[in-house]
């Protein structure tokens, strides 16, 4: 997951925009947890893939969107 962080810090950098790493030290377990949420599906349960919460965490990297980012609401029951 470290990898993945610095690859998107860097990317961002590449493309011009300001990132900082602050937000994904601050909100790792979300931005964790949003990876696997975009990349996890389970046709039985009846689960589909979203990128959500990935969007949300970029919305806010970003645009500095006020979002709350909690990892507890991308629990599956």
């Amino acid at each position: 997951m470290c990898y993945t962080a610095v690859f998107t810090i860097q990317y961002l950098r590449a493309m011009r925009y300001a990132v900082a790493n602050a937000l994904f030290q601050e909100k790792a377990c979300f931005f964790r947890n949003a990876l696997l949420r975009a990349n996890y599906a389970n046709a039985q349960r009846g689960i589909d893939r979203t990128l959500k919460p990935l969007e949300d965490f970029l919305k806010e990297l970003l645009l500095g969107a006020q979002l709350e980012l909690k990892s507890r609401a991308l629990r599956i029951e």
